[in-house]
């Protein structure tokens, strides 16, 4: 279900550290986070391991978590459970309360966990080649639409109906916004629609099937959904 966009902004959104927020954003790309609760859990022989399953269409996803909770499991010898949750926001209230203890987060989402106490960063998320995990914002058309530049594309805006992945989304809101806010465009009022999907796959899928006009995406979701055959790469241009 498609939500209307209401922006979220954050204390830090609105301070004179916005920069610094910024240029942390940049550097990080996916943390593993624990929770910082007011009171210590009292099973403290036990782990509960947070994971957002809202794009169970690339479908090793369910496994990967699953082989992660056997592999801590074994290694720290206490149970792990997998607790999922609907999207971010959930998650950084579950962290608060004492639901999940730890969770990979994007970093706007981490930064919005960090900034009311919920939780502190760990670890980075790592590649083979033991450099850390990262992606960039890419914003795609359905290759339908006759633009070849996103300044043909915007020098339409009043006509766009656009896609934003959810508020605490690093590449699917945060990157993408601030793009357009440095053109002098105000997303929710500027363009003739501008909404969330919750779901980078639901964004790729409909600008895949032309429902869209623009959508912002993680570039290394999109390629996935391109390498498993989910779509068809010519369906969408970036």
């Amino acid at each position: 279900m498609l939500q209307r966009l209401q922006p979220l902004r954050p204390k830090f959104w609105r301070s004179k550290t916005y920069p610094k927020y910024i240029c942390r954003i940049l550097l990080l790309a996916s943390v593993l986070i624990a929770a910082c609760s007011p009171t210590p859990s009292s099973d403290s022989q036990s782990l509960k391991l947070g994971y957002i399953p809202y794009d169970t269409v690339i479908t090793d996803r369910e496994e990967a978590f699953q082989a992660l909770r056997v592999y801590l499991q074994k290694q720290l010898e206490i149970p792990v459970t997998l607790i999922p949750t609907a999207s971010y926001q959930p998650a950084i209230n579950a962290m608060r309360s004492g639901e999940i203890d730890v969770i990979n987060f994007g970093a706007y989402a981490y930064l919005i966990a960090e900034s009311n106490g919920s939780a502190e960063a760990f670890a980075v998320r790592g590649q083979p080649n033991g450099r850390p995990y990262d992606y960039h914002c890419v914003i795609i058309c359905p290759a339908s639409r006759p633009w070849l530049t996103i300044e043909d594309a915007l020098a339409e805006r009043q006509n766009l109906d656009v896609l934003f992945t959810n508020q605490a989304s690093t590449s699917g809101y945060l990157i993408a916004q601030s793009f357009y806010k440095g053109r002098d465009i105000e997303p929710e009022s500027d363009f003739k629609d501008a909404r969330f999907s919750n779901s980078h796959v639901l964004s790729v899928l409909y600008a895949s099937q032309g429902e869209c006009d623009l959508a912002s995406v993680s570039s290394n979701l999109l390629q996935d959904m391109i390498e498993r055959g989910k779509i068809d790469q010519a369906s969408v241009r970036v």
